[in-house]
């Protein structure tokens, strides 16, 4: 596993704990990063690796 893969994870995982102490949904999480339900799925299940632009988001959402 390179850095950007395990960078990758760490960031994901992040998300995830956002999501769950915030009382977040998919949908509203989705909102939150300005993007639909479905990317955030498949972001969270790890089939799909977020945009730069998304993780620069994501990183923003989770660290305010």
């Amino acid at each position: 596993m390179c850095n950007n893969d395990y960078e990758q994870l760490d960031l994901i995982d992040k998300l995830k704990v956002y999501q769950t102490l915030n009382g977040l949904n998919q949908t509203l999480l989705g909102e939150k990063l300005e993007v639909s339900q479905p990317v955030i799925s498949r972001v969270l299940k790890r089939t799909h690796k977020p945009s730069f632009e998304l993780q620069q988001r994501i990183h923003k959402l989770i660290n305010d």
